[in-house]
């Protein structure tokens, strides 16, 4: 209610040229994932919802989730928030003191099935009996025969008139109701009527759908924000059937209302349902008696909607009491299921019809149960939260941007000792090679892509060469971000501290692999071209960090090929690339300007710097024995050479292309190749 209340204030603060919207939480400094085996208020885990929906609602709007580590003292924690609010980055980031942590979504094998629960376990299924929880009780039942199901809902189950048995159609139905009420109903009486007659009937039905398989099911009406009547139906069940083994909360209301329309009564509704109800279930169990704990969330809660905060805090706060109760219940399997929408349950045809719209597609009912089931009755896990049928794209849209386009995502510091530096000079100077910088912005977008894979990086372009005579700082920027179907794409940018772009990329981070291609490129007749000790002793001006090229196979008008090779001079290029940086993207992209700087220095006379490139994907791991490159020129206009270029397994597949590839030639850049002051490789 206190956003609520700041809605004017924020508003004018967008209005007057930015306003930041940010919480700060005490979990673990790990956003909740740290698996502590103390509880904290879920409403603390639950801001990350509010913020993130309130963003969507007010457009333009920075928001921002930081989590710190509880043992920081206050002046760390507000130093350390400030500095992440001045960085633009993930809208979720951990803080404390074993650095930055960031949310990432990993694609999850098949669950490992556990051993066979015992005969006659209970399972408590909040939710009712209909829809999408019927649908999970009853596969669940069929995987395991032998369980019992309690399935609590709002709905009173009451015996039905004799004289409505076998009226299927509902125009007859609301007939005979009208009938039998012997007075006149208007017509939303006689519609609720008719609902409770069928909601009832739907009830019976998967009561009788659990007993076809072999199991035991009652049903009963139960007040989940009601804790004394939650304990005396607890007791009462597990006096009938013994312990209670498994949960499956499934209970939740929607009041969808904007931020600033939402009443009080409307928020403790969503709220008191979700996380009170659970509350008060868990309170009377006997928790290590639980071998099966599933909770239903929502993707509503990991990236908020419009008009739904009360049910984004709920489901965000799920989520994260379901990492804490893994770590208090080893024995146990627990998690949450952030779900995405599904073709039943709670979807109305107005919703439905919105993520129509959205291009979000709706879980099968049968589909999303037996995935249900097979979660449910797997052994305890290392991950507590699992995102279900959602579209990652969108999601990794959601975490990325918090509004402040253009803003530094990572400060790089350069000296001209740097060993990429030394071993990249033009008269006499260190300069930045291209494909060093399109991996940094590579690096930084799969940072912000969760559960993302680098599909292709398009219509990169250097505006000004980074020479480094004296320390500078470079930072990684993300300008702007759009889905564009199962793409996420990401157009990043390097900035000197003045503000300057100096290069640009457009990084698409995809749901699905790229698609192998093969090449029309034949191998150009043997050719002398350069000799191996001319290549980098008179043509080119790498060091020896960067020889990549072993021989020059064929070179004529038409193109080059290349042999490649593993540089002996094996090493760090900069001093915190960090211990799961991989140099050979770089390596290789390095390598094919390498081969065009050959090719025009032959062809044009002139030696040629990387301007732009159209496109840079690989389609497979880099083979363990160093690919082969083809390059064939599309044109030459003036100075501007323009080739595309394919990397080559050992088998003939096109592991990687480089299209449109442009570079500029120049006589003019000779003095500066020979003043580099590089000696070639040693061969061995």
């Amino acid at each position: 209610m206190l956003v609520k209340n700041l809605a004017p204030a924020l508003r004018s603060a967008q209005a007057a040229g930015g306003a930041l919207l940010c919480s700060v939480t005490q979990l673990d400094g790990r956003l909740g994932t740290g698996q502590n085996d103390h509880l904290v208020d879920p409403l603390q885990a639950g801001l990350a919802g509010l913020v993130k929906t309130a963003a969507k609602e007010w457009s333009g709007l920075h928001g921002r989730v930081i989590d710190v580590a509880p043992q920081w003292d206050d002046a760390t924690c507000a130093e350390a928030v400030v500095d992440a609010c001045l960085k633009s980055g993930p809208v979720e980031l951990g803080l404390g003191p074993d650095g930055d942590v960031t949310l990432d979504v990993l694609t999850q094998p098949e669950p490992r099935p556990r051993r066979a629960l015992e005969a006659g376990s209970l399972f408590i299924i909040t939710g009712g009996a209909r829809g999408v929880t019927a649908a999970c009780a009853i596969e669940l039942a069929s995987r395991q025969p032998g369980l019992a199901f309690a399935l609590w809902g709002r709905s009173r189950l009451e015996p039905e008139p004799e004289d409505l048995e076998g009226v299927e159609d509902e125009a007859s139905l609301k007939r005979l109701l009208l009938e039998r009420s012997g007075a006149v109903q208007t017509p939303k009486e006689l519609q609720a009527a008719c609902a409770r007659i069928l909601a009832q009937r739907e009830i019976r039905a998967t009561l009788a759908a659990i007993e076809a398989v072999g199991a035991k099911a009652v049903y009963a009406s139960v007040d989940l924000r009601d804790e004394d009547a939650v304990a005396t139906e607890v007791t009462q069940l597990e006096a009938r059937f013994g312990p209670v083994r498994g949960i499956v909360h499934g209970a939740g209301v929607l009041r969808d209302r904007r931020i600033e329309d939402k009443t009080r009564d409307q928020l403790d509704d969503v709220l008191d349902t979700k996380l009170a109800g659970l509350r008060h279930l868990l309170g009377t169990l006997r928790l290590e008696e639980l071998r099966s704990l599933n909770l239903f969330a929502s993707i509503t809660g990991r990236v908020g909607r419009v008009g739904q905060v009360d049910y984004a805090v709920a489901n965000q706060a799920l989520d994260k009491v379901a990492w804490q109760l893994a770590a208090q219940l080893p024995a146990c399997r627990v998690q949450s299921f952030a779900w995405g929408p599904w073709d039943g349950g709670m979807v109305t045809p107005a919703l439905r019809q919105t993520f129509v719209n959205e291009g979000v597609g709706l879980i099968p009912l049968q589909a999303g149960a037996r995935c249900f089931a097979d979660w449910a009755l797997a052994a305890p896990g290392a991950h507590a939260e699992l995102l279900v049928g959602v579209d990652l794209p969108e999601l990794a849209a959601a975490d990325a941007l918090d509004g402040k386009d253009g803003r530094d995502l990572r400060h790089v510091d350069l000296h001209p000792d740097l060993p990429v530096l030394t071993h990249h000079r033009l008269a006499g100077e260190g300069v930045l090679p291209m494909a060093l910088g399109v991996d940094w912005m590579v690096q930084e977008s799969r940072r912000l892509g969760l559960g993302l894979q680098l599909n292709r990086v398009e219509n990169a372009q250097v505006f000004q060469g980074v020479s480094v005579s004296e320390p500078l700082t470079l930072a990684v920027c993300l300008e702007s971000s759009r889905v564009e179907g199962n793409d996420l794409r990401q157009t990043m940018s390097l900035r000197d501290s003045s503000g300057r772009q100096r290069m640009r990329a457009e990084v698409v981070l995809s749901s699905e692999a790229p698609s192998r291609q093969s090449t029309s490129m034949d191998a150009l007749p043997a050719s002398g071209g350069y000799s191996s000790e001319a290549i980098y002793g008179e043509a080119l001006f790498h060091g020896p960090l960067l020889q990549a090229i072993e021989s020059v196979d064929g070179l004529n008008s038409d193109g080059i090929d290349v042999s490649l090779v593993r540089p002996e001079a094996a090493g760090p290029w900069l001093q915190d690339e960090g211990a799961d940086w991989d140099p050979e993207g770089a390596l290789w992209l390095d390598s094919a300007f390498q081969a065009m700087i050959l090719w025009s220095r032959d062809q044009q006379s002139a030696p040629s710097l990387p301007s732009r490139f159209g496109r840079w994907q690989r389609f497979q791991d880099w083979p363990e024995v160093a690919p082969r490159l083809r390059a064939r020129v599309r044109s030459v206009k003036g100075a501007m050479i323009t080739s595309d270029i394919c990397f080559l397994g050992p088998d003939d597949e096109v592991v990687a292309l480089v299209e449109d590839y442009a570079a500029t030639a120049s006589p003019q850049l000779a003095d500066a190749f020979e003043d580099h002051g590089n000696e070639p490789a040693p061969k061995g």
